[in-house]
């Protein structure tokens, strides 16, 4: 009997010892998926705001030249395409913050310049 205690006894540290020694494993790094994390919300934050700006521009240009639309040419110039007629440059897109004053859109998308009717 003093036998199958000392078993069950033994038995039972090995158990708690298995047991205990599990949280002992090294932590999984998981630092590069963090950089995934942020580079995907970094891409996610500059596809949105490029479809805001792509949204914007075509407000631009439906309001400065009627049914149209937006485009940006390598100088980052908004380009508004009527159905019919030549192109329009109508704006320069800034990359700093707007100047005071500037209109709702402007001032939102640093929008500046004024209309002009320099064709494409």
């Amino acid at each position: 009997m003093k036998a199958n205690a000392l078993t069950w006894l033994a038995s039972l540290i090995l158990c708690l010892g298995i047991g205990a020694s599990g949280h002992l494993d090294a932590q999984d790094d998981h630092s590069a998926e963090w950089a995934q994390s942020k580079a995907l919300q970094d891409a996610q934050r500059a596809a949105a705001l490029l479809q805001k700006k792509e949204r914007a521009a075509l407000a631009v240009c439906r309001q400065t030249v009627g049914e149209s639309s937006a485009a940006f040419d390598a100088d980052d110039q908004l380009i508004c395409t009527p159905k019919r007629g030549a192109a329009v440059r109508v704006a320069h897109i800034q990359t700093q913050a707007p100047a005071k004053g500037a209109g709702q859109l402007d001032k939102h998308l640093g929008i500046s310049g004024a209309h002009s009717s320099a064709g494409f």
